[in-house]
């Protein structure tokens, strides 16, 4: 299941002697492989689990020299405001990082250990009021914990930047002028924020949740961690929600952020860019992630035409912003 240079690897990180019981590969992990291993230990009562996030040669994230690095330290700063009691009554658990090899010089591959975070994926067939909430509060303590300070050295820059006039919308839409609304709204000067530490691949199948799928557990795969605003979780989360259930889905999701998060103020422009971003690099297909975990009922024409609803949604956001606090 994994090579025996990555089962050395993962032995190395503890002075004991340990051993691997059990290796599974973990449904998921669309852009490198993720793998469950439990290992026991002589000093430990009972048999631990961790999670190893390997970049394999066949994974897109192979292209990204070193980023397993900057997931390690993301985490570790995360870990350090839960242990600084800046994330105060903060259930939810985020992976702590173990042990990491950023560019595969010990471990034969980039390489992350860390601990096991217990929960799964929530895509139910029909959202409720409380699931969008419980999302929405997963992630608002960690935007409001980490504002104003410089946690980690990247900061948050749009994928869709350049050469928006021929972004792929253009050729599928019906309403192209509104498409060319949008665009034309974000070259504009982009609104001041205060910086947090945001997630940026922040969407449901990110989020883990109790049997019941009423509580959330755990948020992770914390690869694309940056400073920048917390309108870009919000706006990523939005464009997921609409394509899985909808506009209704995701303006429900934004009022249960706000009112979790009163200091936010809300602009459309980060709503704008993620969704450029998320529609920036070829035709509007069926995510792969939702497929394997068993979300049934999708087609592109049918999410082209929520994204359509979702695009004339902002453009009346753009000139009367109904969530403004002004």
């Amino acid at each position: 299941m994994i090579s025996r240079e990555l089962e050395q690897w993962i032995q190395s990180t503890w002075k004991e002697n340990v051993e691997l019981i059990h290796v599974e590969k973990l449904i998921g992990g669309i852009s490198s492989s993720i793998f469950r291993i439990d290992i026991r230990n002589q000093a430990w009562d009972s048999a631990k689990s961790f999670v190893l996030r390997a970049v394999l040669p066949t994974d897109s994230l192979n292209e990204d020299n070193g980023i397993l690095g900057k997931e390690a330290i993301v985490l570790k700063q995360l870990a350090s405001l839960k242990d600084a009691a800046l994330l105060k009554n903060f259930p939810r658990c985020i992976p702590r990082c173990i042990a990491y090899d950023a560019t595969g010089e010990y471990a034969g591959v980039p390489a992350l250990l860390m601990t096991y975070v217990n929960g799964k994926v929530s895509l139910p067939p029909e959202q409720s009021q409380h699931w969008l909430q419980e999302l929405a509060r997963a992630i608002s303590p960690v935007h409001r914990a980490s504002a104003h300070r410089a946690v980690v050295p990247w900061n948050y820059y749009r994928y869709a930047a350049s050469h928006l006039e021929r972004h792929p919308a253009f050729e599928w839409s019906k309403h192209p002028d509104r498409w060319a609304a949008i665009i034309d709204h974000v070259s504009q000067r982009e609104p001041s924020y205060v910086p947090c530490l945001i997630h940026r691949d922040y969407h449901p199948t990110n989020v883990l949740w109790d049997e019941s799928q009423q509580q959330v557990l755990g948020i992770v795969d914390w690869v694309n961690g940056c400073m920048g605003p917390a309108g870009v979780d919000v706006g990523h989360c939005r464009s997921n929600l609409v394509q899985l259930y909808g506009l209704q889905a995701a303006n429900a999701f934004l009022e249960a952020y706000i009112e979790d998060h009163p200091e936010f103020s809300y602009d459309p422009y980060w709503d704008i860019c993620s969704l450029l971003d998320m529609t920036y690099f070829g035709p509007v297909v069926v995510y792969e992630g939702w497929l394997m975990l068993g979300f049934q009922g999708l087609t592109a024409e049918g999410i082209e035409q929520r994204i359509e609803q979702y695009v004339e949604d902002l453009v009346q956001l753009m000139h009367t912003n109904r969530y403004s606090k002004n």
